[in-house]
């Protein structure tokens, strides 16, 4: 099963760090990937979801992290939002 929350991004990219971090203070459950992993051509790329992520960092402008949300691509910031108005709870800041 897939998980809700899907966090594409690189070991590099400082946003990506911090998006995880307030997740887990959220203590929301989600899962990091590496885009350039997933978006490499490889066998099964038409079938496993590559080309929707490829499609969302290029319209997000090539900026990271991209977040999956259900069945939505979203900018970091967007998928914040929409996680809090949904209850996610901050333990922390």
């Amino acid at each position: 099963m897939e998980p809700e929350v899907i966090v594409y991004g690189r070991e590099t990219c400082k946003i990506c760090k911090a998006a995880a971090q307030k997740l887990e203070l959220m203590k929301i459950p989600f899962e990091k990937r590496d885009i350039d992993q997933v978006m490499a051509l490889h066998d099964g790329w038409r079938t496993d979801g590559s080309v929707e992520v490829s499609a969302a960092y290029h319209a997000s402008g090539g900026h990271l992290p991209v977040i999956k949300l259900g069945s939505f691509f979203l900018p970091y910031a967007e998928a914040m939002r929409k996680i809090k108005g949904r209850g996610g709870k901050e333990t922390g800041t």
